[in-house]
């Protein structure tokens, strides 16, 4: 059966809430009510067939046909299912998710995964600030689940992340896995300023050595992992932009820290990033 496609009538001006499109919120609506269906579009509550085109098909596949930046919420509040965006959303994409799939063609605002506990987000190309990470005065980031990134992602990634992973396959800005209470953080490409400040518990695995690492953190030298492998056989598997993880083996530098808030955490710099003198 095809998906349930919708596909926006004109390019958006206002900010566009599209949450209540999951597979939960809308199971069990006859066509004509999910159109008639109310919105929030900018200061305006808007009937869906007047944005929307609805092609009907699986209420537990939907597919937005027409991304922009102007599309928020995205994928709130879904536990099950599968949503398609054909191009880039706004912020808070995959917000509170707890199962089910979101996977993004394009780029995301800030904020995607905030409060999310289970279920995978994928977004294909670069994501803004504050990735998996807590709101201000929220205690906790990520709690579950898996967000993987194509592109490159913002500051403060996995800020008070608790639990699940975190991939992108490009570059991390200011502050990556910044208070870190657990979970792991992969990044393939470089990191900014000042990784894992404050962090408290969890691992931060890159391939390229941090340009500014607080000096609250200290070196431990080569060691040999076996779990890095495995993790990686199942990353790889997830998608082919993921493929170029079955060239590292179980051998990183491993930095403990940060000494402030008791060294129980871990950042493991890959093999391809220790010199050749560090051999395990």
């Amino acid at each position: 059966m095809t998906s349930l496609s919708f596909t926006l009538l004109q390019p958006l001006e206002r900010p566009l809430d599209a949450s209540p499109l999951t597979p939960g919120g809308l199971e069990g609506l006859s066509p004509a009510g999910i159109q008639r269906l109310v919105l929030r579009h900018g200061e305006q509550a808007v009937r869906l067939d007047r944005l929307f085109a609805v092609r009907d098909g699986d209420r537990q596949h939907l597919h937005l046909g027409t991304g922009s930046r102007l599309l928020y919420g995205v994928g709130r509040g879904m536990s099950a299912g599968r949503i398609t965006v054909a191009g880039d959303c706004g912020d808070f994409a995959g917000q509170a998710m707890s199962g089910g799939q979101l996977r993004i063609a394009g780029n995301v605002g800030d904020f995607a995964g905030q409060a999310m506990s289970g279920g995978q987000l994928h977004i294909a190309g670069d994501a803004g600030d504050f990735l998996g990470a807590a709101v201000p005065g929220q205690a906790h980031g990520l709690c579950g689940g898996l967000i993987t990134v194509l592109g490159n992602a913002g500051a403060r990634l996995g800020d008070r992340m608790r639990r699940g992973g975190i991939v992108i396959r490009g570059d991390a800005g200011a502050w990556c896995a910044s208070r870190l209470q657990a979970g792991t953080i992969v990044v393939l490409g470089r990191v900014g300023y000042a990784p894992a400040w404050g962090m408290r518990r969890g691992s931060v695995i890159l391939t390229h050595p941090p340009r500014h690492l607080l000096r609250s953190f200290r070196t431990c030298g080569p060691v040999q992992l076996q779990f890095l492998p495995l993790l990686f056989r199942q990353l790889s598997a997830l998608d082919e932009g993921w493929q170029s993880l079955q060239d590292y083996g179980p051998c990183a530098l491993r930095v403990v820290g940060d000494a402030v808030y008791g060294a129980r955490g871990e950042i493991l710099i890959l093999r391809d990033a220790v010199s050749s003198s560090g051999a395990c």
